[in-house]
């Protein structure tokens, strides 16, 4: 598993993966954190909200898919930072 929080501008602030965890699930912990961040709700809520729309979903990833990871996992802090964990085993 792997645990990484960015602040209010999507820039990831702490990070961490467990003994063994994957090498990519910072990269991913983070990209869902910032997917959080950027839309104000959880990452799961933006899958589902573009899981109906094709169109929507290519639009966002066209333009965002270097920096956003559009999988359930993260959820924005009252602060405007955003945490997301990933087991990419689940």
């Amino acid at each position: 598993m792997s645990v990484a929080v960015v602040d209010a501008g999507g820039h990831l602030q702490c990070a961490a993966r467990e003994d063994g965890g994957n090498l990519g699930g910072i990269d991913i912990a983070a990209g869902k954190a910032r997917a959080a961040v950027s839309f104000r709700c959880s990452s799961r809520q933006i899958a589902e909200a573009l899981a109906g729309n094709p169109q929507a979903t290519a639009s966002v990833l066209s333009v965002l898919a270097a920096r956003l990871v559009l999988l359930p996992g993260a959820v924005p802090l009252l602060s405007g930072e955003g945490v997301s964990s990933t087991n990419l085993e689940s």
